[in-house]
């Protein structure tokens, strides 16, 4: 059972390393400002535009879609910046967009080629810690707490193999 088990972390480990490359080579060698993977691309909230439904530090799951309707939140690109604001009507040219809690609708008319991906899930705060991660501090905790894991594990492993070694 022990196998079974230490197989599968070995597994979801090597599938999250293998993610998180794809992911960094995305964004620093493709240079791809909103890496997605299958897909699917994960964005912080910055402001309050977007209040009740996003508060500032939700992170953000989107998703490429073919089509667009009026009520989706998505997410979109104006000048470099990424925006995410509610499709409030569609005209011949594109989408009317706007924030919840903004009083007036945004000024520039959506194209549709702008749009990154529509919302699908919001994971509360969760944006704040990916922020702190891209901060020296954070990268620091990162490398500081995987080489911690690493010598911890590491010593274990070889005293469990020296100790069976010895029953045989």
């Amino acid at each position: 059972m022990k196998k079974i088990s230490r197989g599968f972390a070995v597994g979801i480990a090597l599938l999250a390393l293998s993610a998180a490359l794809w992911l960094l080579y995305e964004r620093f060698v493709r240079k791809e400002p909103l890496p997605a993977l299958f897909g699917y691309a994960a964005v912080t909230v910055l402001s309050g535009s977007m209040e009740p439904a996003f508060s500032a530090g939700d992170l953000l799951v989107i998703r490429q879609e073919d089509r667009y309707e009026p009520g989706d939140i998505v997410t979109f690109s104006d000048g470099g910046v990424l925006i995410t604001h509610r499709i409030i009507g569609r005209e011949e040219d594109g989408f009317r967009t706007k924030g919840d809690a903004n009083s007036a609708a945004d000024g520039a008319l959506l194209r549709p080629q702008q749009i990154r991906g529509r919302v699908v899930c919001r994971l509360p705060a969760a944006g704040r810690v990916v922020l702190f991660l891209r901060t020296p501090a954070g990268l620091l905790l990162v490398l500081t707490a995987g080489l911690g894991a690493l010598l911890l594990t590491g010593p274990r492993q070889k005293r469990q193999r020296k100790g069976e070694e010895r029953e045989k």
